[in-house]
């Protein structure tokens, strides 16, 4: 109350009703005001809402049953201090985690989430739950946060092993593919969903998803596997042998490869995908170690050993026994090549292989060796010449390998293997050179410049008087393809009336007489009949096939050479000599070997 004017002297308050006492100033009007003040009751909080959504990855073990669960609320009104998530019975929360979470308060039925005051609106928890079982038949709980104004979310079904699912929905659960589970969802998962479902839960409605399981024993896989082994021994007169062994691998899981020496053998030197490495000797055998799956490699790789024998010298005729080293991988087909002295003859009479011409399959070189011509097309002006046409003719088998110079002119033909060749040189507005035969060795790199003139495009002149430049850069050593070797190369197309034949004493059409060394070559006898060669070819076909067969592969060539200097031990390898070869499909973790009888010439 306030006088105006005056002073209040004093003031009380009895039954409701309030006396002021106050000195007035008289006889000036007086005026008077007051304010009443009513009690108000306190403020009630509004109420919270949210909505809830639940996704929920079930992971099926072997011995457990584990739910996996991304929780996400997102608050419309009020400020709840905690969220209550469904908690079924028999299971162990495993951990829990949240940006907004404080704390968990374990209750009966449910597991509160505690989370900090004035967080944002959107609150999200992953939670992990399992427990123990071995039951074929499940019923997985579909949880939610209680007091929910809206219930939603997906599941997800994952199994570990091999296993045959079937799985009965009840309620609103719809199916899914599991291409349309939430991303999320998707990523949580270790293993590969079987099945999925999503749900929009109404109140007071009971979700159920009923799972049948029926497991499968895990069926044992190949930790690694070697598609061919090829393999060269060269035997010598005092009874010792050198033996390479390669291996194409496809490894998965095996970290080494164990192999079983016979016994005095030594082991000299091990590769693995062109690499040199250290093998690891142990009492069980040696070990040579491999690339893994998601290591390095993207494929097969080769793998290749080197090992040493003595034995017993050979006498003028006898029996000998050669073993090969054992693998623990599996061997899909076994090629064996043994170069023995020209000085012996011999024949098989045991052991676990058969000779390799019994078996239809083709002959595979260890290690392909092919020589490469480089050189740069030009015109006479010296200006680079691109785009150019160059291509390198066998003189043997009249093979082309074709490519093209770049724009500095430059070209380069690769895979080329041993023998003679001409290159043959285009390009638009310009004449086409052939250049006269020269022979390239295994492993040879030769050079060339090319020249062009101007004139017609399809003009083509012989130039015997060209000599490229040749620059050995690798083994010089040509393979020559004539006689008998040259019987299996194909025939590409060419005529027959305008062939001659690499096996002395058989004849033409035209009658004239064949000579070793010349002409090109037919690769079977039908081929020389549809030729009309006369009928004594045969024998000589016979004997030519013997000698191809006897002649030496690569495969030797490229092991003497080894030999001298490459490898650290002194074995005096037969130079000359016949190489018999043999095969065996699938070899299981075992020595392959052979019983020859033998008698010098």
């Amino acid at each position: 109350m306030k006088i105006e004017p005056g002073v209040v002297t004093r003031r009380s308050a009895v039954a409701g009703t309030t006396q002021v006492e106050a000195v007035l100033d008289l006889p000036q009007a007086t005026r008077l005001s007051w304010t009443a003040h009513e009690s108000v009751s306190p403020v009630t909080p509004r109420e919270a809402r949210w909505l809830s959504d639940v996704k929920t990855l079930v992971t099926l073990g072997e011995t457990d049953l584990a739910l996996t669960l991304l929780v996400d609320v997102s608050v419309l009104q009020g400020d709840p201090a905690r969220f209550d998530l469904e908690m079924p019975a028999g299971f162990e929360v495993v951990d829990v985690s949240g940006e907004t979470l404080v704390s968990t308060e374990a209750g009966a039925g449910h597991l509160g989430l505690v989370v900090r005051p004035g967080s944002p609106p959107h609150h999200q928890f992953l939670v992990l739950m399992e427990r123990a079982t071995t039951d074929t038949t499940l019923a997985p709980p579909l949880l939610s946060i209680l007091g929910s104004q809206r219930a939603t979310g997906e599941v997800a079904i994952a199994g570990v092993g091999t296993l045959e699912l079937t799985a009965m929905e009840k309620g609103t659960l719809q199916r899914l593919d599991v291409r349309e589970a939430s991303p999320a969802l998707r990523s949580l998962a270790q293993q590969p969903l079987l099945a999925a479902f999503r749900y929009h839960r109404r109140p007071g409605e009971t979700l159920g998803l009923d799972l049948k399981i029926k497991r499968f024993p895990d069926a044992p896989v190949l930790a690694a596997l070697a598609e061919q082994a090829v393999v060269t021994t060269l035997v010598t007169t005092q009874g010792r042998t050198l033996t390479e062994v390669t291996l194409t691998v496809r490894n998965h899981a095996q970290p080494f490869l164990k192999v079983g020496l016979p016994p005095d053998a030594q082991l000299l030197s091990a590769e693995v995908a062109g690499e040199r490495v250290k093998p690891v000797l142990g009492k069980d055998g040696a070990r040579v170690p491999l690339l893994r799956a998601g290591f390095r490699p993207t494929g097969p790789y080769s793998v290749s050993f080197v090992y040493t024998l003595s034995g017993a010298p050979f006498g003028k005729k006898g029996d000998a026994q050669l073993s090969l080293a054992s693998i623990d991988m599996p061997v899909t087909l076994l090629h064996w090549e043994v170069f023995l002295p020209d000085a012996y003859t011999v024949e098989l009479k045991g052991g676990n292989v058969v000779p390799a011409e019994d078996v239809a399959v083709a002959w595979v070189p260890a290690r392909r060796v092919t020589a490469t011509i480089t050189g740069q097309v030009e015109d006479l002006s010296g200006s680079v010449v691109k785009d150019a046409s160059v291509t390198a003719v066998n003189q043997v088998t009249q093979i082309e390998y074709r490519t093209q110079s770049n724009d500095a002119g430059a070209y380069r033909i690769t895979g080329l293997p041993a023998g003679s060749y001409a290159l043959k040189s285009e390009a638009p507005g310009l004449k086409g050179r052939i250049t006269s035969a020269f022979k390239l060795g295994a492993a040879q790199i030769a050079h060339a410049n090319l020249r062009l003139e101007r004139g017609a495009k399809t003009e083509q002149i012989e130039l015997p008087e060209f000599s490229p430049v040749i620059e050995a850069e690798g083994a010089d050593d040509a393979e020559t393809v004539t006689g008998s070797t040259a019987l299996a190369l194909p025939l590409n197309g060419r005529n027959y009336e305008n062939l001659t034949l690499l096996v002395p004493g058989a004849q033409t059409k035209d009658g004239r007489a064949v000579t070793e060394g010349t002409g090109a070559a037919v690769g079977g006898l039908d081929r020389f009949k549809d030729a009309n060669v006369g009928a004594d070819l045969g024998k000589s076909y016979q004997k030519a096939l013997e000698a191809q067969r006897a002649a030496p592969s690569l495969n030797v060539k490229n092991l003497q050479r080894r030999v001298a200097g490459v490898l650290p031990v002194g074995v005096e390898v037969p130079r000359e000599g016949t190489s018999h070869r043999f095969a065996r499909a699938l070899v299981l973790d075992e020595e392959t070997d052979l019983i020859f009888r033998y008698k010098r010439r």
